[in-house]
C-alpha cells in the first residue's frame, strides 16, 4: 500500500474525481456539482447521496492541497502542422553555460530539465513546423559537432495514447492498494495467453483547415481551464454559440482529442521515461503497458520505437524496475531515463508562434534558423 499525500483525502474524494474524469471522457466538458452528485448516486459505488454544496467544498479543498489540479486539453498538434521532438542530451560540463545560452535564446525549445540514466544531462522538448522537420536535428548535430554536448538521443513524436488512473485500486479509506508485484504476476499470465491489444497510431494525420481564431481558442483553453464558453466568448469578442461550435468542430476533427484531469495523490513521485525498440512484439508490449493502472503516456515514432512516460511514487521505483525486466525479452533494445520532477511547462506559449497575417507557423522556423546560424558561426 502506497502512502498518499500527507494532506489526506478519502474515498468520497476519489469517487468525485473519478466522476469528473468519466464525464470528461464521455462529453469533453466538466460536470456541474449537481451532475457529480447524481453520478455518484446512480453510477458510482457510493451508498449515500452527496449534496452538491458538499462536493463543491471538497473540490475546493482538493485544489487547495494540490491533489486536484487544472484540466488541460489533449491536442493532436500534427493536425495543426506542428511536430514535436524530444532530445536527451549527454552534457559537456565544461561548456554548460554556452549550452544554456543557446537553449534559452530559442523559444521554440520550450522546456528542458536535468535527467540521468543512459544519458546524464538534459531532457529537452522542442516544437517545429512539419515543413521544416529537420531544423531541430540540425541544431543538435551542430551542438555535438562543436563539442558543446557529448551526445544525444532524438525521438520525433508521431502519435501518442494517454491513459488515466484505474480508480479501482483506491480502497474505501482512499489508499492506493496496487504495487508492481501485481503487474509482474499479470505479465507472466498474459505472456502465456498470447493476448495482444491492437492499438493503432495515426502515422499520417490529415492536416486540418483552421484559422487564427481557432488557435486563440486553444491558447485560452490551455491558459485557463476555468473558462466557460461565455467567458471565452467575451475575451475573444465572439458569441457563446460561435465558441461552442468551433470547439465542437476541433473535437470532431481530432485536433482536440479529449481533456485530462490533474489528479496527484502522492506526495513524493518521480517521472520515468522508458525508450523501447519494439520490433515484431510492439502490440504485445502495448497490451502489457495498458495493464498499468497509473497515468501513462505511450508515444510512437515511425522507426518503430516506443517511448512511455509514467509518474510513480518514489517508494515503488525498485518494484517498477524489477517488473520492467519481464518485458525486456520482447524488446530489441531498452533504456531508462529519470528526472527529479516534472518540468514547469507553459502549454499556451506554443500557440504564440502562430502568425495571424500569414496564417502560418513561420515564427517557429525563424526561431530555429537563428540558433542554426549562431552555431554555424561558433
Amino acid at each position: 500500500m502506497t502512502k498518499n499525500k500527507e494532506r489526506e483525502f478519502d474515498y468520497i474524494d476519489v469517487q468525485i474525481i473519478r466522476s469528473i474524469e468519466d464525464h470528461f471522457n464521455k462529453y469533453n466538458h466538466s460536470p456541474s456539482t449537481k451532475q457529480i452528485s447524481e453520478l455518484l448516486e446512480t453510477e458510482g459505488t457510493m451508498n449515500q447521496r452527496i449534496p452538491p454544496r458538499t462536493i463543491r467544498y471538497r473540490i475546493s479543498k482538493l485544489e487547495e492541497k494540490g491533489i486536484l489540479q487544472r484540466k488541460i486539453p489533449i491536442t493532436h498538434e500534427r493536425k495543426l502542422g506542428i511536430g514535436e521532438s524530444f532530445f536527451i542530451v549527454e552534457e559537456n560540463p565544461k561548456l554548460r553555460d554556452r549550452f544554456y545560452s543557446i537553449l534559452n535564446k530559442n523559444s521554440a525549445i520550450d522546456w528542458y530539465i536535468p535527467t540521468y540514466g543512459k544519458y546524464n544531462g538534459y531532457y529537452i522538448h522542442t516544437i517545429y513546423t512539419l515543413d521544416s522537420a529537420n531544423q531541430p536535428h540540425r541544431i543538435f548535430k551542430l551542438l555535438k559537432k562543436k563539442k558543446i554536448i557529448k551526445d544525444y538521443f532524438a525521438f520525433d513524436l508521431v502519435d501518442y495514447k494517454a491513459y488515466s488512473w484505474n480508480f479501482d485500486y483506491f480502497n474505501e479509506e482512499g489508499f492506493w492498494t496496487w504495487d508492481w508485484s501485481i503487474w509482474e504476476e499479470e505479465l507472466h499470465t498474459e505472456l502465456k495467453s498470447g493476448k495482444e491489444l491492437q492499438i493503432k497510431f495515426d502515422t499520417k494525420p490529415e492536416k486540418i483547415t483552421y484559422d487564427y481564431t481557432d488557435i486563440q481558442i486553444l491558447r485560452n483553453l490551455y491558459q485557463d481551464d476555468s473558462l466557460t464558453f461565455k467567458k471565452l466568448g467575451e475575451i475573444m469578442d465572439l458569441s457563446e454559440s460561435q465558441i461552442s461550435r468551433r470547439i465542437k468542430v476541433m473535437e470532431q476533427k481530432g485536433i482536440i482529442r479529449g481533456y485530462r484531469t490533474g489528479f496527484y495523490p502522492f506526495e513524493n513521485s518521480t517521472p520515468i521515461m522508458v525508450s523501447i525498440k519494439a520490433g515484431k512484439d510492439m502490440q504485445k508490449i502495448f497490451y502489457l503497458l495498458s495493464k498499468i493502472p497509473y497515468p501513462l503516456t505511450i508515444a510512437f515514432e515511425k522507426t518503430g520505437r516506443i517511448v512511455f512516460v509514467i509518474e510513480t511514487p518514489i517508494t515503488e521505483v525498485r518494484g517498477f524496475l524489477n517488473a520492467l525486466h519481464s518485458i525486456k525479452t520482447l524488446t530489441l533494445s531498452l533504456f531508462i531515463q529519470f528526472w527529479p520532477k516534472n518540468p514547469e511547462v507553459n502549454l499556451a506559449q506554443g500557440f504564440d508562434f502562430f502568425d495571424e497575417e500569414s496564417n502560418s507557423w513561420i515564427k517557429l522556423d525563424k526561431e530555429h534558423e537563428k540558433s542554426i546560424k549562431s552555431l554555424e558561426r561558433v
